[in-house]
C-alpha cells in the first residue's frame, strides 16, 4: 500500500481525474513510478491518533482469536462442507 502525502495525492488525483485506471495496467505503473520517484514513503506518525489505533488493533486481535477458536474446533467430523471436501479429496486420490 502506498504510504505518505504524495502517494495519497496520486492515488486521489488519479480516481477523480480517471475512474477507470484500476483496469490499466500501464496507468498503475505511472501512478507507482510517480510514487517511487517522491521518495515520500513514510507515514507521519502525527496522523494517526495512536491511543485510538491501538485499541483498534487489539479488538482486532481478540475478533481474530476467537475466529482462531471457532476455526480448530472444526473438522470433517463435525462440519458437512468439511466431510464434503474430504471425500471428494478422497476420490480424488483413487484416482
Amino acid at each position: 500500500m502506498p504510504i505518505g502525502v504524495v502517494s495519497q495525492k496520486e492515488m486521489y488525483e488519479t480516481a477523480i481525474d480517471e475512474p477507470d485506471w484500476v483496469d490499466d495496467a500501464q496507468k498503475i505503473e505511472e501512478l507507482a513510478q510517480k510514487i517511487r520517484s517522491s521518495e515520500d514513503t513514510k507515514y507521519d506518525i502525527k496522523a494517526f491518533e495512536l491511543n485510538r489505533l491501538k485499541k483498534d488493533v487489539e479488538f482486532d486481535l481478540e475478533t481474530l482469536s476467537e475466529i482462531r477458536d471457532l476455526i480448530y474446533k472444526l473438522t470433517w467430523k463435525n462440519d458437512d462442507k468439511l466431510l464434503r471436501l474430504q471425500n471428494l479429496l478422497d476420490s480424488r486420490r483413487k484416482l
